[in-house]
């Protein structure tokens, strides 16, 4: 079992410690297994013997003197001796105890704890032993000899004092009779002494316990005692107990700091997994509160002295997430919050630093005990951490301390948290004012001209990639992109960059992608550092070319329009001068005259809103039944696949669709209730060529006359001005019935847009 030594402090666990009980005259009358293990010799070698002469000669006097000296004083002596064994020397520690009681067998106990290993690990724990030298100092040991079969207690006056009793009082070491071991441990040190007197054991005793003395406080004793058996009966045990209470502690506060960094290093794995706050708050809160057996655990963040909790964590009590301000429960916790201290309260309605008016928050939320780890910011912003209980509890040092390295973990989880969060929205605003703009952003270092960073749009506007340009060693790669009439002036205007000057100008580049000269317009301007040096070049290139392209093609689509109008002109002017030519009224004139320019119009209106985009046919066939009154229903049916007309196409068949329309109005299918227009059209092959083939079929008349008497310009815009604009084919037929048209336009690109 572990023991201590004045000088050492506490020897390390499975140290050897044996015992032998010694005549007045230092021989040998029992020894216990261990004994026999420390000195290397059999327990028949050794009874019998003096100690003295199993020690190495330079050691014999002074156990010798130590022997005189107990026997003289009856004072515990305690020295080192190196014993002789076969194999060599073992240095033992004896301690020499006068043994209470007259007539004893064995007047004299000696403990010898094998010391050897320790000396050898001396050097390594010397450190490890210093730090617990003051708190072993004061550990002391008593003797005993317990006399089983009587029931009775010969214990020294170190181990009265250490079982807290009185120096004549009665002690038995049956844990029947050991009114203040801690219940606990009753049982187990029951047992341990059951084993120790069991004939078939090996008699030792050897078992920690907890007595509580009579002022409460608890203490650790270690009870070591060897049985000696008359046959087969336990007739006496001899011993020692000691004071292992600090050793406990050290112990217990090793295993504590072990299990808070394990937890902490667990929390902070735990935190790192996540990026949210809410999650923060709840990883740091449950894993606390399950740790502490807590009812619950709240983070808050204070802002402008209110506090906001998103996540908590509950055990049996009820959630108070939300936001409330801080002074609703008391001027303590404010004053607190304010110096960054913490608040522990046991009992919350015996406690003073609590006013009664506060005590109705803590009721309203079920806390009757609480850690309030504040942590401040400014004087209007921080964070607290509240840990609660729904009844009075004494809140432990450990625990506090573990509540406040978790609140400053917490906090630089959140902090953490916020500034990636704030440099990821920073980033990615960058990112996509870099990625939108079509404009060249770019970053050089001043002194080497290196190029640190080129936004997308480099590559579409100087057709190169990116990372071709990036580094020191492509510095020259980029002016050499520059034509050469224009490269001298670029460069004078970054040197004046480079100089602190902020400088616009223009330069022309060749693109090597596809060889095309593009106009360029450059902004670059100096980026100093905190001493006002110029560390950076930055700059902004602007694509012009396509604005230099529109003046440029201005000209162009001003001759356009002149040309489009002289056109448009003369359409007009051949329809008003064919419709009076075919009119037989002013009035009759008027109103073919209105209804083909307006056909001519609404073809025109169409490609005026978009002029690069086809025109739909089936919308102009639809737009122009409409114009004449008519529209799809059950007299009128159109058919047919989407097919853009190009915009001269579309005005040649809007004006044929609109004379089919009127004719079909004013003599045709919709003159009549019965009659019937299917409009179809379709995309047919003929061998190697395509044609759009376009039908308009009138049914529901009677008697009809098979040709008209005569063609007016209607009939010859349908046949004539198809043919010629459009090479198209007519097929015209008049039926009983009704007319059918079939109209061929072949699929060429000056008729369908693709």
């Amino acid at each position: 079992m572990p023991m201590t030594d004045p000088q050492r402090g506490i020897y390390p666990a499975g140290t050897p410690v044996g015992l032998a009980g010694l005549a007045a005259n230092g021989r040998i009358t029992s020894a216990d297994g261990a004994m026999s293990r420390i000195l290397g010799r059999e327990s028949s070698d050794l009874i019998g013997r003096p100690l003295a002469d199993l020690a190495s000669p330079a050691n014999r006097d002074s156990l010798l003197d130590a022997f005189s000296n107990i026997s003289r004083t009856g004072e515990e002596q305690s020295l080192e001796v190196d014993f002789n064994r076969r194999e060599g020397t073992v240095r033992v520690e004896v301690r020499l105890h006068k043994v209470a009681g007259e007539g004893a067998t064995a007047p004299i106990l000696a403990v010898l704890i094998d010391i050897s290993q320790y000396i050898e690990a001396e050097a390594v724990l010397r450190d490890r032993e210093e730090r617990l030298r003051s708190a072993l100092d004061a550990s002391q040991m008593g003797t005993f000899v317990w006399h089983i079969d009587e029931s009775r207690t010969e214990p020294d006056n170190q181990m009265r004092s250490l079982f807290g009793m009185d120096t004549d009082a009665m002690l038995s070491l049956d844990a029947r009779s050991i009114s203040n071991i801690v219940p606990d441990d009753r049982k187990r040190y029951s047992a341990a002494v059951a084993r120790a007197c069991h004939p078939d054991g090996d008699g030792v005793l050897q078992e920690d316990i907890r007595i509580r003395l009579a002022d409460g406080t608890v203490r650790w004793i270690s009870i070591t005692g060897q049985v000696a058996f008359d046959g087969k009966a336990p007739k006496r045990m001899t011993g020692a107990v000691l004071d292992i209470t600090h050793r406990k502690r050290i112990e217990a506060a090793l295993r504590e700091s072990e299990e808070r960094h394990a937890f902490l290093l667990r929390l902070s794995d735990a935190l790192r997994a996540v990026s949210e706050p809410e999650q923060i708050q709840l990883v740091a809160s449950r894993l606390l509160g399950e740790r502490l057996g807590a009812n619950r655990v709240a983070y808050a963040e204070i802002i402008d002295s209110v506090a906001y909790i998103l996540n908590d964590y509950t055990q049996s009590s009820a959630s108070i997430t939300g936001r409330f301000p801080v002074e609703l429960y008391g001027h303590k916790l404010v004053e607190a919050w304010r110096r960054g201290e913490t608040v522990v309260v046991d009992d919350v309605a015996n406690d003073p630093q609590l006013d009664d008016a506060d005590l109705g928050a803590y009721r309203d939320a079920g806390i009757s005990a609480f850690i309030a780890v504040m942590l401040t910011k400014d004087s209007q912003s921080g964070a607290a951490l509240g840990v609660h209980s729904l009844t009075p509890r004494r809140w432990t040092p450990a625990e506090i301390i573990l509540a406040e390295e978790v609140a400053e973990r917490t906090w630089s989880a959140m902090e953490r948290t916020n500034a990636e969060a704030a440099q990821r929205q920073s980033e990615e605003r960058l990112s996509q004012f870099t990625n939108a703009s079509s404009d060249v952003l770019w970053i050089r270092d001043a002194s080497t001209m290196e190029c640190e960073f080129l936004s997308p749009a480099f590559e579409k506007i100087y057709g190169v990639d990116r990372e071709s340009m990036l580094g020191e060693e492509h510095v020259s790669s980029w002016f050499d992109l520059i034509v050469p009439e224009d490269r001298e002036d670029a460069w004078q205007n970054t040197e004046k960059a480079r100089n602190g000057e902020r400088v616009a100008f223009e330069y022309r580049i060749r693109r090597p992608s596809d060889n095309q000269i593009r106009w360029l317009r450059s902004t670059a301007f100096p980026m100093f550092d905190n001493e006002g040096h110029v560390q950076r070049i930055g700059g902004i290139n602007h694509d012009w070319t396509a604005l230099k392209l529109a003046q440029e093609h201005q000209q162009l689509l001003t001759a356009e329009l002149q040309h489009r109008v002289r056109n448009t002109l003369s359409v007009i002017r051949s329809i008003a001068r064919r419709t009076a030519q075919t009119s037989e009224t002013v009035e009759d004139y008027a109103m073919h005259l209105d209804g083909r320019i307006g056909a001519f119009a609404r073809v025109q209106a169409a490609v005026t809103r978009d002029p690069t985009a086809g025109i739909d046919l089936g919308l102009l066939v639809a737009d122009t039944l409409l114009a004449a009154t008519a529209r799809e229903s059950d007299q009128v049916s159109i058919d047919g696949p989407q097919v853009g007309l190009q915009p001269k196409a579309a005005e040649t068949m809007g004006l044929a669709i609109h004379e089919l329309a009127t004719n079909a109005v004013k003599y045709g299918a919709l003159s009549v209730p019965e009659g019937k227009i299917a409009i179809s059209w379709k995309i047919a092959d003929d061998g190697d060529d395509r044609n759009l083939v376009f039908v308009w079929e009138e049914s529901g008349l009677s008697d009809l006359p098979r040709a008209p008497s005569r063609t007016g310009f209607g009939t010859e815009l349908v046949q004539r001005t198809l043919a010629y604009e459009l090479d198209a084919t007519i097929d015209r037929q008049f039926n009983p019935w009704g007319v059918r048209y079939l109209i061929k336009l072949p699929m060429v690109e000056r008729t369908i847009k693709a």
